[in-house]
Parts: structure tokens; sequence; C-alpha cells
């Protein structure tokens, strides 16, 4: 059913989408969650970029009220709302034409450089499948941004999405989707099937990459699906030039992987916004018009200050802290020992971090220092030994989060994190500590 615009003729549309797999909660290395990160914002943009270009501007303003439009793809969220009537099957069709120039430019650069003679490539029929099953695409419309969202909360309800058939094993990582290997799509019978020599030949394929992009691209007995590879290949320059045409990569891809990794122990941090939605709603005045007005105007001043936590972060910790994901009121990194592990991170840097840094950095937005309703931010964040796998670190560190906010908003939730999975936990209200 097509929704009624309101009285004043405006509709509004909201799009969002998701991976049909665990994208994110799937990762095991920070190369994965943040090529997962790239991926969905650069995705997210291309759909801006569509809705802008159809829609054109309304009282010389943008036609997509958020995300707000800055410089880089980089933290964009995916979740868009928009004035007008965007239509359903152009936003999917932007979101796939974005993600098939990415798994385009990825094949290019793997048929090109990583060539094994005894295992020719036959795999053109998969990558076409990823081209098209990757992705769920939601869309919603109403005659208010509030009646828009509504919509879009039953619409996720309904699972739109359909699998891919393979012969063979599944990946080692996340247990679902083919091992990619060379000859991934040739069709072959079950029962004719030789596990020793597709065991060789994926393993002969994951050594051509690590010889030729490090021993760091991939674990030993590590056996990706093509969504797992090509999240971990865009997060390299040779790669991603082709793959994010357009963007700016010195301001979308990372130097500092080596740092993190050498560091003897590391302080993942995740943080977000509370009741964004009430805070909204104190900002916007009656009618459609102030409730856009509102969003505009807060996305615009987050993405902003979000956009310069990259640098900023880093700077004033000293190179002891890394952004991997900064969306406006989301936030992730991690704290770490100086380039080159030659200054450690101690208990020290993390209180400099909980009590003096990052709270200035909170106020320096807009929104935290709103009179009418001033917008805090829970944090959750994990202090662990280079020994604890990092995926463990951020699944602690996402249920640290949820913590800080169940436990009253407003605050940090601490946990130490020992290799055995075992772990305590501290939780303070941000505003009973010393502070700047």
């Amino acid at each position: 059913m097509i929704p009624s615009p309101s009285v004043s003729g405006e509709l509004f549309t909201v799009v969002s989408f998701a991976p049909v797999q665990g994208f994110i909660s799937a990762s095991r290395k920070l190369r994965d969650l943040y090529g997962s990160s790239l991926l969905l914002s650069y995705l997210a943009r291309a759909i801006v970029r569509d809705a802008t270009s159809r829609l054109g501007k309304d009282k010389n303003e943008d036609a997509v009220i958020s995300p707000a439009s800055v410089k880089a793809s980089r933290g964009t969220p995916n979740l868009l709302v928009i004035r007008g009537d965007y239509k359903r099957g152009h936003g999917r069709q932007a979101l796939l034409n974005a993600w098939s120039g990415v798994l385009q430019a990825c094949r290019n650069w793997l048929e090109e450089e990583i060539r094994l003679e005894d295992f020719p490539y036959d795999w053109a029929t998969s990558w076409h499948q990823e081209s098209s099953h990757a992705w769920e695409y939601f869309h919603a419309q109403g005659p208010s941004i509030e009646a828009a969202r509504k919509a879009m909360a039953i619409a996720k309800g309904r699972r739109g999405w359909s699998g891919v058939n393979w012969t063979g094993e599944s990946s080692t990582l996340s247990g679902s989707g083919a091992i990619c290997r060379p000859s991934m799509a040739r069709v072959i019978d079950p029962r004719h099937l030789e596990d020793a020599k597709m065991r060789e030949e994926t393993k002969a394929f994951v050594d051509a990459l690590r010889n030729r992009l490090g021993d760091a691209f991939a674990g030993e007995g590590e056996e990706m699906n093509l969504q797992e590879l090509v999240k971990r290949l865009v997060t390299y320059n040779a790669i991603a030039s082709d793959a994010f045409r357009g963007e700016d990569l010195a301001m979308v891809l990372p130097q500092r992987f080596g740092d993190i990794a050498e560091s003897r122990v590391s302080c993942w941090f995740m943080a977000d916004g509370d009741q964004v939605g009430k805070h909204l709603e104190a900002l916007s005045k009656n009618g459609s018009a102030g409730e856009s007005a509102a969003l505009r105007r807060f996305s615009e001043s987050m993405r902003n200050w979000a956009g310069s936590l990259y640098d900023g972060i880093p700077e004033q910790m000293q190179q002891k802290a890394t952004v991997i994901y900064a969306g406006g009121d989301d936030l992730l990194g991690v704290l770490h020992s100086s380039p080159g592990d030659a200054d450690h991170l101690t208990p020290k840097d993390l209180f400099t971090w909980i009590e003096k840094v990052f709270p200035e950095i909170w106020q320096e937005n807009d929104q935290a220092r709103e009179a009418a309703h001033p917008l805090t931010v829970s944090m959750g964040l994990v202090w662990a030994a280079k020994t604890v796998p990092q995926r463990e670190a951020l699944a602690h560190a996402r249920e640290a989060e949820a913590r800080a906010k169940h436990l009253g908003r407003n605050r940090f939730a601490l946990r130490l994190l020992y290799p055995g999975g075992q772990h305590l936990e501290w939780s303070c209200r941000a505003d009973v500590l010393p502070g700047p």
C-alpha cells in the first residue's frame, strides 16, 4: 500500500540495508571489522548520491535529511531519511551497483595478481551470485519522519532474502557460505568431491594471498567465503583505489593496524549516544518541518564532530589510540601502545581517556551542549592482553556498552578481560568522575 502524503503534501522515505550474513558480528580481526564498516559506509553513500541526484534540492536543501553530507564516506550510517518519494527500486539498484563495483575490483585484482598454475579460475558464477544475494534492502514511507520510521520497523520484520547453495565445506570463520577457492563455481557431483584436493586448493590460494599481502592477511587454517575475503581485501590500497573510486583513500584507509597488533595490552571502547530519539523530539517543533530541521541539524553536527575524531583522538592520546568507526553518535576505537610498541599502554592512559580526554572531546559536539536537552553518552570499555582474541574483546565491548545503558546511561562500564573468557566489571556514572 502506498502511504498518503501529509496534509501539507509531504512524504518521507526511510531506507536501510543489512548483510544477509553476520557481516560485523562475525568479524574476527580488526581488519575484518574495519572492512565491514568501510563497506557499509561506502554503500550508504552510494544511495545518498542516487537519492540526491533524483530528488534534487527542496528549498535549497538536499532531499537527504540524514545522514548529512560530508567529504568522505567513512562513518556514513546505513539508515537514510529522505524528504520525498524515493522509489524502492532506485535505492536497491544503487546499492547493488556499488556493491557489484566493489566485487569486480576485488575479482580483477585477484585474477591479475594471484595466479596458481595447478588451480585455474572457475568461479564467475559464484561472484555473480554474491553480487545479487549478499544484501537485504528495506524501504518505508510515511507522511512524517516518525511515521516512516514506524513503517521501517515493520518492514524489517519481513525478512526478504534468498540464500545461495554451494558444494563443499563452509567458511571456518562464520560457518556460512562456500569457502573461497579458484574452482569454487565448478559443477561437481557431491558424491565425487575430493575433500583433500579442495583443502589443498584452498591452502594454496590463501598462502598466495599471504605471500602477496603479508601474513597478517589470514591466519593459519583460515578458510574464508567470498564476503569475508572482500571485506579484508578492501582495506589494502591496491584494491581500495579501484573499489572505492572517487574517495580520498588517505581519509578512508587506516595506517595503524600494526600498532594495534603489536600492543601488549589494548583497551577497546564502544560508545553510543543516549536516547537520541527523545533528544531529537526535545529539539524539534510541532509539524514535519520542525522534525526534519532538527534531524538535519543533528546529523550535520554529529557527523562533522565525528569526522574530526579520526585524527583528534590519536593526537590527544599521544598516538596511543585509533578510531575504527565514528558515525555521528556511534564510536568504536582502541587504546594501544605507541607506534613500534615504544611506549606501552598503561592504566594511567586508560583513566586519562575516561576522566579527561573523552569528556573534553564529547563536549566539543554541539548536541552535548544543547541547553534544552543535552545529549549524553554511554561507553563500554574492555581492557585485554594481546593473548585475548580480538573477536572476543570486540564481543565484550558490545556487551559492556549495553551494560552501561542498562545501568542507567550516561556512564562507563569497564571490563578486565582474561584469556580464559572470565572478566571483572566496574561501572561508574560519567558525572561523578573527576572530569577535565
